[in-house]
């Protein structure tokens, strides 16, 4: 059958799009379109020379659906016509409907040649059954919303009444229609009150901000839900802050029939706000002023804030800092990075609270020192929140610096000085002790008993101002050695005994407490301390007598007393007698001599050592000073005590053990001094050296008890020669070793003690403490530890 005749069987004008396709194959590509009409270039926008050649697929898209196209496809390839409605899209890309009438065409001998198609364009109508479906799906789901609302309000309305937050709801036209009783309990507004009335009208006061209430006017009108905050006023005129939420009720048809208000008090919360508000107002101008920066670092995501002061502390500018760690670790000096990071992971790790000190790098390459302080804490989420403060104390940490500086110049001038008086003082008073073993008259004791006060007051005046140098300078530290209480109260009193005497005062020591027991402690500070307390005792009392006692009390302290039969303490000065400088009146420095520091270096030792000191006195009955310290408290075995409970230092004088002592000092008046005096003690023989590179070869061929070695010496010095002495193997390593020198730093006699010594004795050497130092140093060191003689 010829196209023509096709073509003309149709009607040429007729309304409806009309293509025909050749059958010549059903699948890809598809038939092939050799004709439309005008109709169809309209409808789908593709004109004739674009469509003829192309398969009618070209309409298809994506949307069209799969399963019509399946149907079309069944009935070409049955040679069947087919009437369905399909998604189409036109050349510019805007799909339509069409309502497709297919039919296959034959010719005379019944052979199909042609499909002829009829589209009409039913975009119109297929959008009005969308439509019509759309709505009753619609009515159908408001339908069953209706049924289910009328169950919810129900429940909303028991909710609505009994819930904790006011409630309160409207007509259209912001009328109040109803409220619940916690909104009367909250506003002190019932439903009476409320009826026909806006609530703004009813709550809101001359203090309601009128932004608030623009705001809220603005939701209203808006007709959508919105949140709002605004200070309100109760039916009793008090004012109360809420938040709430007011949401618009739509019927139906979508027309507004309510609005329903949920509000909470907040007034504590905003009072709380407000006051945090203030607060960190305040906080601000103080950080600002006071050059505080603030930071906040979380140490599990590694982020970090700094404040504007924290970025000037640091010279950095705002635009390079990456909130980062980094942006403080490369600032941090390398010389305190060690100790930065290591309070950094301990912080991490506790919890804790820090505040210590170290440096940075500005910015701009200068050094400033800083002190940070703060905290951390574990949030809900497992990261570790790091919150602090960092502080400029460059200023201050120099001025420290500085007056180190001066205090330690003063302190290594004043014992150079010290070094020089003591040295020169250690002959005279030296020779003064030599001349009271001599046969003297009346006069000459008088004079010898003048001119030694007058170089025991020289040296108390130089024990006084080292003393308070070194604690000035913070380098007074306690050393802790094994002792018995004995042998500090034998040396106080060994420092008063020739005062004593000629005084006629009667000495008592006691320490009943105590026997069998030694103790670890500053030995040489508690010394000290009772040493000054038992001569200023000494110092003040004419006649009678002065009691020295200890005892372990409290389990682990030590208490020392020392009573005097002297003049006692004016009750007015007794808060005042361990001032510096403090006297009982301005006559005893001049009738007693003394610098008045005495009592004022024991207590800063006593609280030193964690301990405690006093004084109990009645004018005109005494005086009883005493105190007390943290001790360890062990208890001896095998060991004899030295001294009975109410014994005098021990008299060597008669003394059947002879103890051999080898002296190594190059000062001959210093040597000449302890050689004269021992030589009046028939329990001792000494050997003199002025040479430490002598002492070996001497100790290699004869037996000494003990070693009296200078430190300041031509050669090896006395720090070098003990080194040599315990480092050997001979039965010399353990010899009891005792340094004398001038030197009389707490410095000096760490360092001593710690190169070898067993004690230091400071120049000028009082002989009778030097005595009882060798008693004690002798008594202790076994024969088996040194070996045979």
């Amino acid at each position: 059958m010829q196209l023509d005749a096709v073509i003309s069987s149709l009607p040429w004008h007729m309304r409806d799009a009309v293509i025909i396709a050749t059958t010549e194959s059903i699948d890809h590509p598809g038939p092939r379109v050799v004709w439309c009409n005008d109709a169809f270039t309209e409808m789908t926008g593709y004109s004739r020379e674009e469509i003829v050649g192309n398969s009618p697929r070209i309409l298809q898209g994506a949307d069209t659906d799969l399963e019509t196209k399946h149907r079309i496809r069944d009935a070409l390839t049955n040679w069947s016509s087919i009437r369905e409605e399909i998604r189409n899209y036109r050349k510019d890309g805007t799909e339509f409907w069409a309502e497709l009438d297919i039919r296959p065409v034959a010719d005379e001998s019944g052979w199909f040649h042609y499909w002829v198609a009829i589209q009409r364009d039913v975009t119109a109508r297929k959008r009005q059954e969308q439509e019509i479906t759309r709505r009753m799906d619609l009515l159908a789901k408001e339908k069953a919303e209706l049924a289910k609302r009328e169950g919810d309000l129900q429940l909303q309305s028991l909710v609505a009444r009994h819930t904790s937050e006011a409630v309160v709801i409207t007509d259209a036209d912001g009328k109040t229609v109803w409220v619940n009783d916690s909104f009367t309990a909250l506003s002190g507004y019932d439903m009476s009150d409320m009826i026909g009335r806006s609530p703004g009208d009813v709550l809101q006061g001359p203090n309601t901000a009128s932004s608030d209430i623009e705001q809220i006017q603005h939701g209203l009108n808006s007709k959508e839900s919105f949140s709002f905050r605004a200070l309100n006023n109760r039916k009793d005129g008090k004012e109360y802050w809420v938040s709430g939420r007011i949401s618009p009720v739509f019927s139906r048809c979508g027309t507004l029939i309510n609005y329903i208000g949920v509000q909470r008090d907040i007034s504590e919360f905003v009072t709380v706000s407000e006051e945090r508000r203030r607060l960190l107002h305040r906080l601000k101008i103080t950080t600002e002023v006071a050059g505080i920066g603030i930071f906040e670092l979380n140490t599990t995501t590694g982020s970090l804030d700094w404040d504007e002061n924290q970025m000037t502390i640091y010279g950095m500018d705002p635009s390079e800092f990456r909130g980062v760690m980094n942006d403080w670790l490369d600032h941090v000096h390398p010389d305190s990075v060690e100790l930065a990071t290591h309070v950094l992971e301990q912080t991490i790790a506790t919890c804790q609270p820090f505040d210590h000190e170290f440096q940075i790098v500005r910015g701009d390459g200068e050094v400033r020192y800083i002190r940070a302080f703060g905290t951390a804490e574990k949030l809900e989420n497992g990261d570790t929140i790091m919150v602090g403060a960092n502080l400029d104390v460059t200023e201050q940490a120099r001025m420290l610096q500085r007056e180190s500086e001066a205090n330690r110049l003063k302190s290594e001038f004043i014992a150079n000085m010290s070094h020089e008086i003591r040295t020169p003082l250690n002959g005279m008073l030296g020779m003064a002790q030599l001349l009271e073993l001599s046969d003297l008259t009346s006069d000459q004791t008088e004079m010898l008993r003048i001119l030694a006060s007058s170089g025991q007051s020289l040296l108390a005046i130089i024990n006084d101002v080292l003393d308070l140098s070194k604690i000035e300078a913070g380098i007074e530290e306690c050393i802790l050695e094994t002792f018995a209480p004995e042998e500090a109260m034998a040396t106080a009193v060994a420092s008063i005994e020739s005062a004593a005497k000629l005084k006629g005062l009667r000495i008592i020591h006691e320490a009943k407490g105590c026997m069998g027991r030694r103790m670890v402690a500053d030995r040489k500070r508690i010394t000290q301390v009772l040493t000054n307390l038992v001569g200023n005792a000494a110092k003040f009392t004419n006649k009678g007598e002065i009691r020295i006692t200890a005892d372990f009390v409290a389990g682990a302290e030590i208490e020392f007393r020392v009573t005097d039969s002297g003049p006692g303490i004016p009750k007015g000065q007794l808060n005042e007698i361990f001032e510096r400088f403090s006297q009982v009146d301005g006559s005893a420095t001049r009738s007693h001599g003394g610098t008045g520091l005495g009592l004022a270096i024991s207590r800063e030792f006593v609280q030193k050592m964690g301990g405690k000191i006093g004084v109990d006195s009645v004018e005109g009955n005494g005086a009883t000073f005493w105190f007390r310290v943290p001790v360890e408290v062990r208890t001896e075995t095998g060991q004899r005590n030295h001294l009975s409970e109410t014994e005098h230092v021990p008299d060597t004088t008669n003394a059947t053990q002879k103890y051999r002592v080898l002296l190594v000092d190059d000062d001959d008046v210093s040597a000449d001094v302890i050689a004269r005096a021992f030589a009046h003690r028939s329990g001792l023989a000494v050997t003199r050296l002025n040479r430490g590179g002598d002492v070996i070869p001497e100790l290699e061929k004869s037996y000494f008890d003990i070693l009296l070695l200078d430190i300041n010496m031509p050669g090896l010095l006395g720090t070098e020669v003990i080194a040599q002495v315990r480092a050997s193997n001979a039965w010399y390593a353990h010899i009891p070793a005792v340094a004398l020198t001038a030197n009389a730093l707490t410095d000096h006699t760490r360092q001593y003690l710690a190169a070898g010594f067993d004690e230091h004795i400071s120049k000028p050497v009082d002989l009778q403490n030097l005595l009882v130092a060798i008693e004690r140093l002798t008594s202790e060191t076994s024969v088996a530890k040194i070996g045979a003689r």
